[in-house]
């Protein structure tokens, strides 16, 4: 910890959600008792690496981590940055960059090494389940015992941490908490970094990719039309939306910006990267130093932002008058930020 910061206290929790919890105050930053945040490493849901081939551990895929999906921030220890990644809107990424900040990465790419070199001896249906409960009892037993969980929260816990496939259908598997990301909740003595997507684009790309894997079913008979509207409801369709699926379209900004936030743009994570570290070197942080190069693979080259990749997609699917206008209403913080940040008007399908 930082000589501004103050652990007020440490508890771990064994639950739904397992993790370690410290409070973390920031005396000189006014009040009576300073300000505080809530700092996690959760054990519960799972961080998980990727286990198959191709094998790249700078790409967005190497690493899901759970800040996000629990509406908090990426905030690497020993580096006053706090990441604000809405999912679809580079969440990945902003979770493999943070863990590379915090200078994870080393201990994920060798237990990654150990795991597959485990499960690759098994030959047999018994051989990999041996493997597979050698790997739950030597990673994640002793980590459940010191969260002070109970037999049957150690089996639930041993269940997800096995080699497991998500939506994509990539193998991952899970990690101690220790080599999860830490999140905090709101940032304080830190500097918001806000990772910016444009929300055609961010829609039209969770359509047609993510939401059409996960409910066939359903997807053979909703047009993009009906699933934006669903989309920007007040009262959308369950079983076209769930909850889950709604966090992956909420808008970025529900406001307009404080003004000392920096934004982050996909299609130009260079030029971002030396923002960030520029806003860091400054007043009042003074925290100068080279950042890890952002993670590959989450966004297009600037030179080519509107004739390929997902600009491609959002250009591929329909776009009524009416839509236009409504998606411009919902987003209309999301938009006018980009204009800002981009010094040109936002991008709007024809």
């Amino acid at each position: 910890m930082r000589s501004d910061q103050a652990l007020r206290s440490l508890h771990s929790e064994c639950g739904e959600e397992q993790r370690v919890r410290a409070t973390v105050c920031f005396p000189g930053l006014g009040g009576s008792g300073g300000s505080c945040d809530e700092w996690s490493k959760y054990g519960m849901p799972r961080c998980r690496i990727f286990v198959g081939s191709p094998y790249n551990a700078t790409s967005m895929e190497f690493l899901t981590a759970q800040c996000a999906n629990l509406g908090q921030l990426f905030c690497p220890a020993g580096t006053p940055v706090a990441l604000q990644a809405a999912l679809k809107a580079g969440s990945r990424a902003a979770g493999l960059w943070a863990a590379m900040i915090e200078g994870l990465l080393p201990g994920l790419v060798a237990a990654r090494r150990a795991i597959t070199a485990s499960f690759a001896d098994a030959r047999t249906a018994e051989d990999y389940s041996a493997a597979a409960d050698r790997f739950a009892r030597e990673w994640h037993e002793q980590e459940a015992v010191r969260l002070g969980c109970d037999a049957a929260a150690w089996h639930k816990t041993a269940n997800v941490a096995l080699p497991s496939v998500n939506r994509e259908e990539r193998p991952y598997v899970s990690v101690p908490l220790a080599l999860s990301p830490t999140c905090c909740r709101s940032g304080v003595g830190r500097l918001r970094v806000v990772m910016l997507r444009n929300p055609f684009v961010r829609i039209a790309s969770y359509f047609l990719g993510d939401w059409r894997r996960a409910k066939p079913g359903v997807a053979a008979e909703v047009s993009f039309e009906w699933f934006v509207e669903e989309a920007l409801s007040a009262q959308p369709n369950r079983s076209i939306l769930d909850p889950r699926d709604l966090r992956h379209v909420t808008p970025i900004l529900e406001a307009p910006p404080a003004p000392e936030w920096v934004f982050f743009r996909l299609e130009d994570a260079v030029g971002s990267v030396r923002r960030v570290e520029e806003a860091l070197c400054a007043p009042p942080l003074w925290r100068c130093g080279p950042l890890p190069a952002f993670p590959s693979g989450s966004s297009c080259s600037a030179k080519g932002r509107r004739a390929g990749g997902a600009y491609v997609r959002a250009l591929s699917v329909g776009w009524p008058a009416q839509l236009l206008r409504r998606v411009e209403e919902r987003y209309a913080f999301d938009l006018a930020t980009e204009a800002a940040v981009t010094g040109q008007p936002a991008f709007r399908p024809p």
